[in-house]
């Protein structure tokens, strides 16, 4: 099992960064309809963590570095950033505006200790402590407040999305790498993985998935909405999800594959340069 898995992180990373990145492209529509909550934030947060993931997926395939890791946490904590803003716009819409930027400071904190100590582990547990869990667990809050249409379509759309940054909170803001930090010495990848037989990552790939899922039942629809349009928004879009996700599936296995060869021709030169250098003489003197 940990071999399928090892050997699948790409496309997981694939589709976990797709769906946040077309829970941006929603969130643009939604700002457009519905000005009464700061849908740019959560947009922002979709479009900055989708990307951080897809940094992820490429790491996997052309290597890693203390620098690259420490950009692709700096690139995390930022899309964390945005998404309590998101809750903080929200929180802040009629009364006056309090604990404006708060967590600016525990950021910077976090990132002076990560870079001095060169301790990504510790950092990347912490940004996911501080802001990882409070921002996803507020952002579900949120959009509960919000799920009042009178649509039944759409009230279950943002309740699938509000449950689905819920446990996205879980998911992303308790299971961290395992670090020097209480409880990430107990709770972290390697042991959530020994109890459950996959990685976490799964579980957030299919957060993101359900909260995309969700936004997009809650987009409103237009007035006198014609046949052609509802079966545009039914069925096409769905279908190009699928298609884009196989052509995912077929790029990450056909650029797994071309690593595997590389690999294996680069093995075989090295073998038989090693293999050059054995004299036919000392071989029989042994």
């Amino acid at each position: 099992m940990a071999s399928f898995w090892s050997q699948n992180f790409d496309y997981l990373y694939f589709v976990y960064g797709l769906s946040f990145v077309l829970l941006a492209s929603i969130c643009i529509i939604l700002r457009r309809a519905d000005r009464t909550i700061a849908w740019q934030w959560l947009g922002l947060f979709g479009i900055v963590h989708g990307i951080n993931e897809w940094l992820d997926m490429l790491a996997i395939s052309v290597g890693d570095s203390f620098y690259f890791k420490l950009t692709r946490l700096v690139i995390m904590a930022l899309s964390y950033v945005f998404l309590l803003e998101f809750a903080r716009r929200w929180y802040n819409r009629n009364r006056p505006a309090i604990a404006a930027y708060w967590y600016i400071f525990p950021l910077l904190i976090l990132l002076a200790i990560g870079f001095v100590d060169r301790n990504i582990n510790w950092f990347n547990a912490a940004s996911r402590y501080v802001l990882g869990f409070a921002g996803s667990l507020l952002a579900g809050f949120v959009l509960l407040k919000t799920a009042c249409p009178a649509d039944c379509k759409r009230r279950f759309g943002v309740i699938l999305a509000a449950g689905s940054f819920l446990t996205y909170a879980l998911a992303t803001g308790l299971v961290v790498p395992k670090a020097a930090i209480f409880p990430a010495t107990c709770l972290n990848y390697d042991s959530f993985f020994a109890v459950c037989g996959f990685p976490v990552q799964l579980i957030r790939m299919l957060c993101a998935l359900t909260a995309m899922t969700g936004l997009w039942l809650y987009l409103p629809r237009p007035v006198n909405e014609t046949a052609s349009q509802r079966i545009l928004h039914k069925l096409v879009s769905p279908a190009i999800f699928i298609i884009v996700i196989l052509l995912g599936w077929f790029a990450t296995e056909w650029r797994g594959k071309s690593l595997d060869s590389d690999l294996r021709d680069r093995l075989l030169m090295d073998t038989m340069s090693i293999a050059g250098t054995i004299s036919p003489e000392q071989v029989k003197q042994l």
